[in-house]
């Protein structure tokens, strides 16, 4: 590890870094093959252009960013179907005016330092 000191560049206030997109593709922390940023430039990489990237500018040290949703076992409630009673859009006893409920699923990180090509 002791060569890779000058591979990595503590980010200031002004820097950008680039976490939730590839630079030249559409590739995020939630695509298959997660996404790769360089801890010297900040730059994001998809799995494609990641090797073009190392051995273009000799930069080793990445961060492999990759979100899976986490799996959970949702229970399916058996809901009534109530009739309205009133003619009003949502109050108690009117007309539900269609509206879907969604469950948010959490979002379970993996982050892995990766060093690629010969130190």
């Amino acid at each position: 590890m002791e060569g890779l000191q000058g591979e990595v560049k503590v980010p200031l206030g002004g820097d950008r870094v680039y976490k939730d997109q590839c630079v030249y593709s559409f590739d995020t922390p939630e695509s298959d093959d997660g996404l790769y940023v360089c801890l010297y430039s900040f730059l994001g990489f998809g799995k494609d252009y990641v090797l073009s990237y190392c051995t273009r500018t000799g930069r080793k040290l990445f961060l492999h960013i990759k979100r899976n949703k986490k799996v959970q076992q949702l229970q399916q409630a058996v809901t009534e179907v109530k009739k309205p009673t009133k003619l009003a859009l949502g109050v108690d006893g009117g007309f539900d005016g269609g509206q879907v409920k969604v469950q948010k699923l959490p979002w379970r990180h993996d982050v892995i330092f990766a060093i690629l090509g010969r130190i």
